[in-house]
């Protein structure tokens, strides 16, 4: 899932890198303050195999990706309950391929700056896997004062809530309160939810025909 200006883009993409020079806008406005190394940039894209893959033009124009040799190593069982997937994929090998292309790559980031946000979008030409032109395809700044005033109040309420979490009250509360409750009305969701399927159940078997 991916973020442009606050709309919410489903979907998978890949990351890309482009060590070629980028057509930046001679006012870049506060993207200056952030010292960006453009080059080490990791940008998204939609136009390759939106497998969550790396690539990278790179300065000659050639266009690569990372590729990996991976096993699935399991927890030791008395480990497997503190992590959520119960193991992890151990890369062995690691090699860069180069990517056969032809046509058009937009690739694209976001940024969250003091007074403003910024959206950038480029796009880059490929020949016979040839980078052979690349511009800047958006420049967006706007206004993030209402994202600020989003960001404060969640905030606010998580320093709160961190802060109550501290209480001895709060302990006794989670404990003889909220678990309890929970647990309940979790079972009565179940239960709910179970009940259409029950009820057509004890029909079919009420009528013979």
């Amino acid at each position: 899932m991916e973020s442009r200006n606050g709309e919410i883009i489903m979907g998978m993409f890949d990351n890309i890198i482009c060590k070629a020079p980028l057509p930046l806008p001679e006012d870049i406005g506060e993207l200056k303050d952030l010292k960006i190394i453009w080059g080490e940039e990791v940008f998204q894209t939609k136009d390759l195999d939106n497998a969550l893959e790396i690539y990278t033009i790179h300065k000659d124009g050639t266009l690569t990706f990372e590729e990996y040799d991976k096993e699935w190593v399991e927890y030791p069982k008395e480990e497997r309950k503190k992590h959520f997937m119960g193991g992890y994929f151990k890369t062995n090998r690691q090699w860069t391929t180069k990517k056969t292309y032809h046509g058009e790559i937009i690739f694209y980031n976001s940024y969250y700056c003091d007074k403003k946000d910024y959206w950038i979008e480029f796009k880059a030409k490929f020949t016979e896997s040839k980078l052979s032109n690349i511009e800047l395809y958006k420049f967006e700044e706007t206004d993030n004062s209402e994202r600020r005033r989003i960001k404060l109040l969640h905030d606010n309420k998580l320093k709160i809530y961190r802060e109550r979490q501290k209480k001895l009250w709060y302990k006794f509360y989670k404990h003889l309160w909220l678990k309890p409750i929970r647990f309940i009305f979790t079972r009565l969701y179940r239960i709910s939810t179970s009940l259409p399927h029950l009820i057509l159940k004890i029909e079919r078997k009420i009528l013979p025909f």
